[in-house]
C-alpha cells in the first residue's frame, strides 16, 4: 500500500480500495467511482461485494465511503447480496473504529479482517 496514494478498482459488482487515502482532492478521486457505482445500481450483478484496504483515511474519504455504502444499502434493500469487508492492520485500532462507525451508519453487512503489519526488512 502506497504512501499517500491509493488505488481504486471496479469491476462487475467487485470494488477494492486499497492504500492510503490523504489526498488532498480526495472527492475528485472518488467522483467517478461514485458515478460508475450509481449507474451500476440500476442493474446490479447478484453480488456486490466491496473491499476496503486502506492504511488511512481522512474525513473526506470517510464521506465518500459512506456515499459509496449509502448506494450499496439501496442495492441491499432491493433483495440483493452486498457485503464490505474491512480490512484494517492488526495494530492499526482508529482504522478499525473508522470501519465500525460507517458500519453503524448504514443497514449493509459488514466483515472485519485483519492484516499483519508489513515489515521492511530492506533497512
Amino acid at each position: 500500500m502506497g504512501e499517500g496514494k491509493s488505488k481504486i478498482y471496479f469491476n462487475d459488482g467487485a470494488i477494492l480500495i486499497k492504500g492510503c487515502s490523504v489526498a488532498m482532492y480526495t472527492n475528485e478521486m472518488y467522483k467517478p467511482l461514485i458515478v460508475k457505482f450509481t449507474n451500476y445500481a440500476v442493474e446490479p450483478s447478484s453480488v456486490t461485494q466491496i473491499d476496503i484496504q486502506l492504511d488511512k483515511i481522512t474525513n473526506q474519504t470517510s464521506r465518500a465511503l459512506l456515499n459509496l455504502f449509502a448506494i450499496a444499502e439501496k442495492i441491499h434493500k432491493r433483495g440483493h447480496s452486498v457485503k464490505v469487508n474491512w480490512h484494517y492492520i492488526d495494530i492499526d485500532k482508529e482504522m478499525y473504529q473508522q470501519g465500525k462507525i460507517l458500519e453503524s451508519l448504514v443497514d449493509i453487512p459488514f466483515e472485519f479482517y485483519t492484516l499483519a503489519k508489513k515489515v521492511d526488512v530492506s533497512k
